[in-house]
């Protein structure tokens, strides 16, 4: 009994001792006021409790009671201000101790301590503007993990001496958080006093040179390390650098030339690293990339939809920021109204797609941040990524890419294939990039176009066609798709068919010849309304091409959002009235594909069986005989035609069509002898007979 009496006795003595030394040494966490975050964990706002005489403050690690984790301290939570009886407590404050759960410590949070000598940081953690500014009586800081400094996070802590890390943690720091302390003074006087190093980071350059190579104990730039740098014009970093802090080379006036031992080398690149440097501002492109990482999108080109390249695999911090124009009344109009993440970008920085923020309240600290319309491929982890962190996200495929892996090959025509003959089953991703005609299924013909594309025969790499089309191919593509909704709607419309003449011909028998020339010329109007067959027969006025066959092509987005598509077919003659044949039958059958035409044949059939035999005396084909005894005529006659030519308009999500125009201009032109005598000098005033003629069909008023 006894035993057991001294060893009750024992317990109760230790669990005292402790509890003493909670009540002395340690904040108590019930003392602790919280706020709960949308993660579901909490951030330390403030304390009501007090501090014991020896002066130690130590956050909590989780609600007693609730047992949330605590994970930040929210901005000026315990900023000393004289006269304030809630924060008297803090007067006695000697000692901070952050334990490795706490690692953001917002802006202010524990600004002018007057008594403040030491902080330890038990892990990783983020110290906001001003954390611990005006403490004047800090002398030594404790990192035992990685750690960033914002802006001034220890500024005015003159009597700061000791910063402890520990050996390889990623030490980030901003030049103005060390730049008032004692620390920072002293430390670049020895071996080398232009460089301010902690541990292998650069926290400043206060060299003069222009030429600057980096040592090779250098394995990240700070930020703010070189801003300001008037004389600097040549860097050399090395390949053991992976990490350009923010606002690293601001306003450098002179740096234009940045050499990169291996730009594959380079992970991180803060905000704003370059602005203000030659080096960024004659940077030619619209993407700012270092590595694979977009540090800057610029907006000159004024483009309304975005594509990141499927290079990039991180987006650095407020990427888009500042592509706006702001109205009078303060408003933004917005340059970009859509983007495109590729499924190669595996990081995201903070704010890196937003294009404003605007500061709500009076005191300015709560912003918002305005993001355009955003894309990501279907199936990618970048497409639940972005919408987990609040973007607006609509899914998208990419072309071509069956297997989504970022590039158009061989292996992408292969399924295609295979999904065309039934040996796999397409899913949305799947058939939505393999159906690369826009015609609703996957065929073998998709699997050739997209094999094609792989081994180079077509001008296309892999985007979505939701965005601005740019290839001829993206044009073409888009056009047929828009074609196929009309024909998926069973939509009417208003049909006008117009025919031009030139009268402008330097022929003897002008009229009768004009009137030959002039066969099927006609202007007509005709209505289809919905769900009618006559509309659906008549829809039919464009088939997929091969890009080959395209001279020129365009897309443009109008007021309304629209695209204005305009694809331009390459000129050529017709070879029902060539020589020969064979030479130009493709070119034919191509321009048929796409518009309704007047044939060689049709030309030919007008003057040949004229009543009164007067193009028929071009048309006879007569030839010489063996001997070579007669020739009765030597004829020639072409049909070229020249520019035919598309204009369509688009709604660019709904890929409904609004009007689309068909224009394809005939020139016609005979010469030859008859007789011996040249049909120029017989029939004709001057030159060879050439007419004009300019066919026109208009679409439009479609009612979908």
């Amino acid at each position: 009994m006894k035993s057991v009496s001294k060893k009750l006795l024992s317990l109760v003595l230790a669990a005292l001792m402790i509890v003493s030394c909670a009540v002395v040494a340690f904040a108590a966490d019930e003392d602790f006021s919280y706020r709960a975050k949308d993660d579901g964990t909490y951030a330390v706002t403030l304390f009501s409790g007090e501090i014991g005489k020896d002066g130690v403050f130590t956050l909590p690690v989780k609600h007693p009671r609730y047992g949330a984790v605590y994970t930040s301290v929210d901005e000026d939570a315990f900023k000393y201000a004289y006269g304030n009886p809630d924060l008297s407590f803090l007067e006695n404050v000697k000692s901070i101790v952050v334990p490795a759960n706490i690692t953001l410590i917002e802006a202010s949070a524990f600004e002018g301590l007057p008594a403040l000598e030491k902080v330890t940081f038990k892990g990783d953690i983020t110290l906001g503007r001003r954390a611990f500014a005006g403490c004047s009586a800090l002398k030594e800081v404790i990192f035992e993990g990685s750690m960033t400094l914002k802006d001034e996070a220890f500024a005015d802590c003159y009597a700061l001496d000791t910063i402890t890390f520990k050996e390889g943690a990623k030490l980030n720091t901003m030049r103005s958080a060390l730049e008032t302390t004692k620390w920072y003074k002293e430390c670049g006087a020895g071996k080398n006093p232009d460089y301010v190093m902690l541990g292998t980071t650069l926290v400043a350059y206060k060299g003069t040179d222009k030429e600057v190579t980096l040592p090779l104990n250098i394995t990240a730039i700070g930020g703010g390390a070189f801003a300001n740098n008037k004389h600097i014009e040549k860097l050399i970093i090395t390949k053991y650098v992976d990490t350009i802090g923010e606002e690293a080379f601001k306003y450098c006036s002179s740096l234009s030339d940045i050499a990169f031992s291996d730009f594959g080398e380079i992970t991180e690149v803060g905000t704003d690293a370059f602005i203000g440097t030659p080096y960024f501002d004659d940077y030619e492109g619209e993407f700012f990339i270092i590595g694979s990482i977009l540090v800057k999108y610029k907006s000159d080109n004024k483009k309304a939809h975005v594509r990141i390249p499927n290079t990039v695999t991180e987006i650095a911090d407020n990427a888009f920021l500042g592509n706006y124009l702001t109205s009078e009344k303060g408003g933004y109009t917005f340059v970009i109204s859509s983007i495109t993440v590729p499924a190669s970008v595996k990081e995201f920085g903070e704010n890196c797609l937003a294009l404003a923020q605007v500061k709500k309240g009076e005191d300015g600290k709560k912003s918002e941040y305005y993001s355009p319309r955003i894309y990501a491929y279907s199936g990618s982890a970048v497409l639940e990524t972005l919408k987990k962190a609040g973007y607006l996200v609509n899914a998208c495929y990419n072309l071509g890419d069956v297997d989504n892996d970022g590039d158009v090959d061989v292996a992408d025509a292969r399924l295609a294939l295979r999904l065309a003959v039934k040996l796999d089953l397409a899913n949305d991703l799947t058939h939505g990039a393999a159906d690369i005609d826009g015609d609703g299924y996957v065929t073998v013909s998709d699997a050739r176009t997209i094999l094609r594309i792989a081994v180079g025969l077509e001008n296309y790499t892999a985007k979505d066609l939701l965005l601005m089309p740019t290839t001829d191919f993206e044009i073409l593509h888009t056009y047929k798709k828009a074609l196929k909704t009309v024909a998926r709607y069973n939509a009417g419309y208003t049909k006008t068919y117009a025919s031009k003449v030139d009268s402008d011909v330097n022929l003897q028998h002008k009229n009768r010849l004009l009137k030959l020339v002039n066969i099927g010329a006609k202007n007509k109007t005709e209505k289809f309304e919905p769900d009618t067959q006559a509309a659906l027969d008549n829809i039919d006025f464009c088939t997929l091409i091969d890009t080959s066959m395209i001279k020129s092509a365009s897309c443009a987005v109008d007021e309304n959002d629209n695209y204005v598509i305009t694809i331009v077919l390459k000129d050529f003659k017709d070879a029902e009235l060539t020589v020969d044949k064979n030479t130009y039958v493709s070119q034919y059958n191509y321009v048929a594909r796409v518009m309704p035409i007047v044939s060689g044949s049709d030309f030919y059939n007008a003057f040949y069986n004229s009543k009164d035999g007067f193009g028929q005396k071009w048309f006879q084909k007569w030839v010489p005989d063996n001997d070579n005894r007669t020739t009765p005529c030597v004829r020639y006659y072409s049909l070229n035609y020249v520019a035919p030519t598309v204009k369509a308009t688009v709604a660019r999500e709904s890929l409904k069509l609004s009007s689309a125009e068909l224009s394809l201009n005939y020139k016609f032109a005979v010469d030859g002898r008859m007789g011996g005598v040249d049909i120029s000098t017989k029939l004709f005033k001057e030159g060879d007979a050439k007419f004009n003629r300019l066919d026109t069909i208009t679409y439009s008023e479609f009612t979908f």
